[in-house]
């Protein structure tokens, strides 16, 4: 589904503009739950329309599964950008979201303490292999199996330590805590500005990473919601999803 389809509550306006805000809606945020990957970009892009319309915007990052779990337990979110397809779909059989859209799609990089020349020997020489809890972070679900998948690559189960999102995961290899971890693409100037040697693995590896969205119910009415998500249909934010490393949904 296409994120342009959100705006099918508004159907009554059909021209996508960035407004300024009513003075009601510029009082207050819009709190939005957003998988710890994409939060960077997120910020990058509700900067984008506060500045062109003045809406104000509260990011809370975490893993996917553990924001799943605060939406179900009432937390007052207005939108939910999960790293998954599960955790929105989820939210909306449950009557606790409108139907999700797919926003962006996701990768994965290897990052090494030490330069990497082959995948596999690299992985097979690491003392620790850190990757996100594949229970909480789709991109630590995705890494399993793309381990699972590395033609010549042994034991690396016994050999893994897991971060509690893909934040976390990302430091212990920049801590030197572990000696390599599978992270998202969208981390690849962090890395290199930790010294650490980096590879895109390939996509075939693991299921793709489509990452969803969904408006909750505390955000169907906000004029800040309806802006960012015209804002993502625009050629502009496209291009800002693809400098941060994700393949733009339209």
């Amino acid at each position: 589904m296409r994120v342009a389809l959100l705006l099918v509550w508004w159907a009554s306006n059909s021209v996508l503009a960035l407004t300024a805000p009513e003075a009601s809606a510029e009082k207050s945020a819009v709190k939005i739950a957003v998988a710890t990957n994409f939060k960077t970009t997120l910020q990058a892009l509700t900067d984008k329309v506060h500045t062109a319309a003045g809406y104000h915007y509260q990011l809370s990052a975490g893993s996917s599964g553990k924001l799943y779990a605060q939406i179900r337990n009432g937390a007052p979110f207005s939108l939910f950008f999960s790293a998954d397809q599960k955790r929105p779909a989820l939210l909306y059989e449950q009557g606790l979201a409108d139907a999700p859209a797919t926003y962006a799609t996701g990768s994965l990089l290897l990052v090494s303490a030490s330069p990497i020349t082959d995948v596999a020997q690299t992985l097979n020489a690491a003392r620790r292999i850190a990757i996100a809890n594949p229970q909480l972070a789709p991109y630590g679900a995705a890494a399993s199996q793309a381990l699972s998948h590395i033609p010549g690559l042994s034991a690396w189960q016994d050999r893994l330590v897991l971060g509690t999102n893909i934040g976390t995961t990302f430091a212990m290899v920049a801590s030197r805590a572990a000696d390599t971890a599978l992270v998202a693409a969208t981390q690849r100037n962090p890395a290199q500005a930790h010294q650490l040697h980096i590879h895109r693995l390939p996509t075939e590896l693991h299921a793709p990473i489509h990452q969803d969205m969904a408006v909750l119910p505390a955000g169907r009415n906000h004029p800040g919601v309806r802006a960012l998500i015209e804002y993502l249909t625009t050629p502009e934010a496209h291009a800002l999803l693809v400098e941060h490393g994700y393949q733009a949904n339209e």
